[in-house]
């Protein structure tokens, strides 16, 4: 079986796991995707948020809930990478995003 880690459960990483999820059966390849927080802020609705459309709160989704079946979420901080570690992996993305100010 293969393994794919994603480092970060923003959108970028969110889309490629659910990709890989509909691509690859769950016996073929295990996809496990770690971020340091389970909260994805909808960044596009903030737009709506100045008009009072919308309220910061409803745009925030468990970024676990947004995973296709099958795949793993790890609420987890990263501070380094293990480079032995990563050359036991079939695949890895790094797709950290960025930190709110």
């Amino acid at each position: 079986m293969k393994r794919i880690v994603i480092l970060g459960g923003g959108t970028g990483g969110t889309i490629v796991a659910n990709r890989l999820r509909r691509k690859y059966e769950p016996a073929d390849v295990a996809v496990q995707v770690i971020d340091r927080d389970d909260r994805h802020l909808y960044q596009p609705g903030l737009l709506f948020v100045p008009f009072g459309l919308a309220r910061t709160e409803q745009l925030v989704r468990s970024r676990a809930a947004q995973l296709r079946a099958g795949i793993v979420f790890h609420e987890a901080g990263v501070a380094s990478v293990d480079v032995d570690l990563v050359d036991g992996l079939d695949d890895e993305m790094v797709s950290p995003g960025m930190a709110e100010a």
